[in-house]
């Protein structure tokens, strides 16, 4: 059996009963308050995202882990306005469970939103009152770093007792081995710092939160060191060689006039492919039909909300309408695409898509193709469906089409090709029009593309020059990357 099968058996013989184990007055108030905030977050625009998982959230010793808690709540403003930082919190385990955001979540997701604060806040509500996280989650804390950690998060290990550090340090292992950060303090064995050092290299950071006498018996021991542990744990992140270079391209791309987001990495790439198409955390194929079953089933019943949500960046709204159009019988076809271009759809479709674009998001671009695609593919009697179409190309589908054709991207490509397919064979529509001065295509595909990016298109070589000095200069790599 699979790594990840075994996880997911261990996962399912642990959950038996979350509410019980965290009271039932304050998980019942958690639910509601995470709905609350799920349905407005978007921390997409706070700063760099810097992930964190905590290991060690318990009430032993100064409560350090649950102290770093509080103080990421607590700074959460002041980093964004004063050092473009955001943290999005991806897992905490206190060694008999954990809480993890969704799995299925691909990394530009996962850090836009993290566990939400209403989580945050009811560990450390509960932890102090007895509670755990038993029953929730996974209780290895190599399966919390495995399935909770993405790209570059930093792993702190807050322990303050050597029998609780010797507990987690497989997870803190797991965590070098993944490429990720951590963050240690405290004294350790000569064997365990041998280990954590070969995982780590010089990824490893060993904090001084020592906390002088005269603050010693104040009772804010804890929250000193929680203070101490997150500042030194920035400070030094930052510094790290990758970080750095991700930082400075991220500038570049403010100078240039767009914010660029880091997209998923080859490990995801690689991850779905060895898992078929389905979740990196080897969810069954069938558990990710039965959630978009459960996605197409909220859109359709209630469109307004759908289309609210795509509007706030919610790329799987746009999967589960292409869905719901492609599914949609002969004849139905026309309402069906009505019943969500009435609310609104058309201008959050091409909002969203142009803000893809922007921030080189892989994800809510192929979710946004597939969408536009299945609304292009409909046969009508009436017209309608060639209104449509026209309508859309008018708005510029055939741009977003040829750099959905040119991206690195299987899936993205395969669904920009698809529709281009459907569009040039099916309704003899596919036209694109030159970048630079907008002259209609006249006999399909004999436009050039640009060589380097191959999204842009122009009619000769007059209006690629000017073109490239009118602003194609500062994007085209951007593209190229895509």
């Amino acid at each position: 059996m699979r790594y990840a099968e075994e996880a997911a058996e261990r996962q399912k013989e642990n959950s038996n009963d979350t509410q019980a184990n965290l009271a039932n007055p304050a998980y019942k108030k958690y639910v509601r308050d995470r709905a609350t905030e799920q349905d407005t977050l978007d921390r997409r625009h706070m700063g760099f995202p810097v992930p964190v998982i905590v290991l060690g959230v318990n009430p032993a010793g100064h409560h350090v882990g649950i102290h770093l808690l509080e103080e990421v709540l607590a700074t959460r403003q002041s980093l964004s306005e004063e050092r473009q930082l955001y943290i999005p919190m991806m897992g905490m385990a206190d060694g008999q469970g954990s809480f993890s955001p969704h799995e299925r979540m691909e990394y530009t997701v996962a850090v836009a939103s993290g566990l939400t604060n209403a989580a945050i806040q009811m560990v450390i509500e509960e932890m102090p009152r007895g509670h755990h996280m038993q029953g929730s989650g996974y209780k290895d804390t190599r399966e919390v770093v495995t399935f909770a950690g993405q790209r570059e998060c930093i792993v702190f290990d807050t322990n303050e007792d050597q029998r609780a550090r010797a507990k987690f340090l497989p997870g803190m292992l797991k965590a070098g081995e993944s490429g990720y950060y951590g963050v240690i303090f405290g004294q350790r064995p000569e064997s365990h710092m041998k280990m954590l050092t070969k995982a780590f290299g010089d990824r490893l950071l060993v904090a001084d939160v020592r906390v002088p006498g005269s603050a010693a018996n104040s009772g804010s021991v804890g929250r000193i060191k929680a203070q101490r542990l997150l500042q030194q744990s920035l400070d030094w992140y930052i510094q790290r060689p990758a970080i750095k270079e991700e930082l400075a391209k991220l500038e570049e791309g403010k100078a240039a006039g767009f914010t660029p987001l880091r997209r998923k990495d080859v490990r995801h790439n690689q991850e779905a492919a060895a898992n078929g198409g389905g979740c990196p955390c080897g969810c069954s194929s069938d558990d990710v039909a039965k959630h978009m079953s459960g996605i197409m089933s909220m859109c359709f019943m209630d469109p307004k909300n759908a289309v609210r949500k795509l509007a706030l960046g919610d790329f799987q709204m746009a999967v589960a309408m292409g869905n719901i159009f492609c599914g949609a019988q002969p004849g139905d076809d026309v309402r069906v695409v009505t019943h969500f271009t009435d609310e609104g759809l058309m201008p959050v479709l091409f909002d969203q898509l142009e803000k893809a674009v922007e921030e080189g998001h892989y994800g809510r671009l192929y979710g946004l193709l597939i969408c536009a695609g299945n609304m292009c593919i409909f046969q009508d009697d009436g017209g309608q469906g060639d209104l449509l179409r026209r309508e859309m190309l008018k708005r510029g589908l055939a741009a977003y089409l040829t750099i959905g054709r040119a991206s690195k991207d299987a899936n993205v490509r395969t669904a920009a090709t698809h529709t281009v397919t459907t569009l040039r064979e099916g309704f003899d529509l596919w036209h694109r029009n030159c970048t630079a001065c907008g002259k209609l295509e006249e006999v399909v595909d004999t436009y050039q593309l640009c060589a380097a990016c191959k999204a842009r298109v122009y009619c000769g070589r007059d209006c690629q020059k000017r073109h490239w000095k009118e602003g194609h200069k500062a994007e085209c790599k951007k593209l190229a990357a895509l």
